[in-house]
């Protein structure tokens, strides 16, 4: 009962979050029930994403601005924490199904070590792009204030959908939810 109480609680604070943030792109209602059966919170308005530039866990520095042109799943996580764990299988799934698809999974580990996040990221055979947020900051832009959080950014850099805390990444309409994105987003940008 403690536990559905904290994620209604939980779902409560992200509303108020995103009027904090601003809101994201609306789209049809097609896609809005997608979003809903998935468990995202679809705003009402266009934001763009807060820009950030952090390092992999190679050292090379990667921009949300330098993957314009691809739709961005942006998953907020630590090692500590047992939903983001619960999570990283099902967004390994994700990754390997629409890599080659202008889909991109980043996930921002929250304020640990590189050593940490490597041995975490080598034992469960993870091979999405994973960003050090050491000092929090960007987590901060993004006011994640509980883990995981996880956004969906549109190819022209706009907040599309976001939802705290751990979800069925498993669900049969998430495939649904990014092919229709990476449809719609190729008839709005043109391309």
């Amino acid at each position: 009962m403690k536990e559905i109480s904290l994620q209604k609680r939980l779902r409560s604070a992200w509303v108020i979050g995103l009027i904090l943030l601003g809101s994201a792109a609306c789209f049809a209602s097609d896609l809005s029930s997608l979003y809903e059966k998935v468990g995202l919170s679809v705003p009402n308005s266009r934001v763009p994403a807060p820009d950030f530039e952090l390092e992999d866990l190679k050292g090379e520095k990667i921009s949300l601005k330098s993957l314009r042109g691809k739709i961005v799943f942006l998953n907020f996580w630590a090692t500590w924490c047992k939903p983001c764990v619960d999570e990283m299988a099902d967004i390994e799934r994700l990754h390997k199904r629409f890599k080659d698809n202008d889909f991109v999974v980043l996930t921002i580990n929250f304020g640990e070590d590189n050593e940490k996040v490597q041995g975490f990221v080598k034992r469960h055979k993870l091979s999405f792009t994973v960003l050090l947020d050491k000092s929090k900051e960007v987590s901060s832009r993004y006011r994640t204030f509980a883990l995981p959080t996880t956004y969906l950014v549109d190819r022209e850099g706009y907040l599309l959908a976001g939802a705290v805390g751990g979800l069925n990444w498993k669900s049969p309409e998430l495939p649904e939810l990014v092919e229709s994105l990476l449809n719609s987003s190729e008839n709005m940008s043109g391309g």
